[in-house]
């Protein structure tokens, strides 16, 4: 199986959105890291904060492989259904919580 970097970062962003079950979430981020880093990829992984923080170890875990942590929003809703002032505020809590989970800087969204 071929994988891109843009597939990957595609996949793992949608997988850690997926549900709100922790072992679930925990069952693919294993797999899908597994895969990544027997590719030796390093990725930007566009997290949803919500989910993120829900499994704070997959957070940590993705910055000790050497990958960039960007935002994905808090709460995975879309943009365009949001007011500026919404945008704004589900953008500031997504970087919060994950610059605090990862300890790194969230320059891309």
């Amino acid at each position: 199986m071929t994988v891109t970097r843009t597939a990957a970062v595609l996949a793992l962003g949608s997988l850690l959105a997926l549900g709100t079950v922790a072992d679930k979430q925990a069952r693919i981020f294993e797999a899908a890291h597994r895969l990544f880093a027997e590719r030796r990829m390093k990725l930007t992984v566009y997290g949803v904060g919500r989910a993120l923080d829900l499994n704070p170890t997959a957070a940590r875990a993705f910055v000790e492989a050497g990958h960039e942590v960007a935002s994905h929003g808090h709460g995975h809703e879309r943009v365009s259904d949001l007011s500026e002032a919404a945008f704004e505020q589900d953008l500031l809590r997504a970087k919060g919580v994950l610059e605090d989970l990862t300890g790194q800087p969230v320059l891309g969204y």
